[in-house]
C-alpha cells in the first residue's frame, strides 16, 4: 500500500491535506500487522525521517528537496529501508521543457505507442511548464542524485525504480545511477536483487540462485563494464521460457 507524507504539500500544494504523525504511524503498524508492505512518497528529509521511524516498508522516493544530512544518511543505512531511485522521473521533467527530443529515442518508439509519445511531447510538456515543475525539477534534481551517492556509499539499500510506467525509463534511470557516481557493477545489484528487497521478494528472484523463478534478462555485452549495454538485450526468459 503507498502512502503520502508530504506536509509542505504535494509539488507545494498548501490544500493538499496530510496525515499527522500519530495518525500516520497507527495506519502504518495496522497494514504491518495484517501482513502488508508499505511504501510512501515523501520529498523531505524531515518526513522520510518520520514515515522510516514509524515502521514504513520502502520509501517510493529518495529525499530530493534538499541535500541530505549526514544523520538522516545514516538512519536510512542502518535501517536497510529500500528506497526506489527515480532519478529519470525528476530528469525528465526538468529537461521536457527545453528539449522533449528523448521521446524520439529508438527505444521509445520500440516499445511505446504513439500517442503516448506525442501525449509527452505536448499536453504533458504544456502542464510541466505552465505549472512550473520544470524548472522546479530542474533546480532540485541534482539533490535527489547528490543524496542517491551518499545514501549508496553508506551502505544504503537502493533500488531501480522509475515512477512511470514507460519502460524506456529504465535505461534512463540506469544511466542517472552511473551519473551520479555509482559504479556499473553496483547498478546491476540496484537493478536486479535490491528491486526484490523493496517487494519483499528477494527469497524468489532477484538472482540466480537454485529455488528462484527463472526470469532472465541476456545480454550481448557487459552491464558491469557500462550501464548502456543493458540496451543490448538479446533475449529475455519468463519463468524459463523464452
Amino acid at each position: 500500500i503507498k502512502l503520502t507524507l508530504d506536509r509542505q504539500g504535494l509539488m507545494f500544494q498548501p490544500t493538499l491535506p496530510a496525515l499527522s504523525q500519530e495518525m500516520f504511524e497507527k495506519v502504518v503498524k495496522y497494514i504491518s500487522a495484517n501482513g502488508t508492505r508499505t511504501t510512501v512518497h515523501i520529498a523531505a528529509e524531515l518526513d522520510a525521517e518520520a514515515t522510516i521511524n514509524a515502521g514504513i516498508t520502502a520509501l517510493a522516493h529518495p529525499v530530493w528537496r534538499s541535500i541530505a544530512n549526514d544523520n538522516f544518511i545514516k538512519l536510512a543505512a542502518e535501517k536497510k529501508i529500500p528506497i526506489a531511485t527515480t532519478l529519470a522521473y525528476f530528469g525528465n521533467i526538468a529537461r521536457v521543457a527545453d528539449d522533449p527530443s528523448f521521446f524520439d529515442e529508438p527505444l521509445f518508439k520500440a516499445v511505446v505507442e504513439e500517442e503516448e509519445l506525442d501525449l509527452g511531447k505536448t499536453v504533458d510538456r504544456k502542464r510541466y511548464i505552465d505549472t512550473g515543475m520544470s524548472p522546479f525539477m530542474k533546480m532540485l534534481a541534482p539533490h535527489a542524485m547528490k543524496n542517491i551517492k551518499r545514501l549508496h556509499e553508506a551502505g544504503a539499500v537502493l533500488a531501480l525504480g522509475t515512477d512511470r510506467t514507460l519502460a524506456p525509463m529504465v535505461h534512463q534511470e540506469l544511466e542517472l545511477l552511473a551519473q551520479s557516481g555509482i559504479s556499473a557493477f553496483d547498478c546491476i545489484q540496484i537493478a536486479t536483487l535490491n528491486g526484490a528487497k523493496y517487494i519483499g521478494r528477494e527469497k524468489d528472484f532477484g538472482s540466480i540462485e537454485p529455488g528462484k523463478w527463472a526470469d532472465l534478462l541476456l545480454l550481448d555485452a557487459d552491464p558491469a563494464a557500462d550501464v548502456k549495454n543493458f540496451r543490448a538485450i538479446a533475449a529475455v526468459f519468463k519463468s524459463g521460457k523464452k
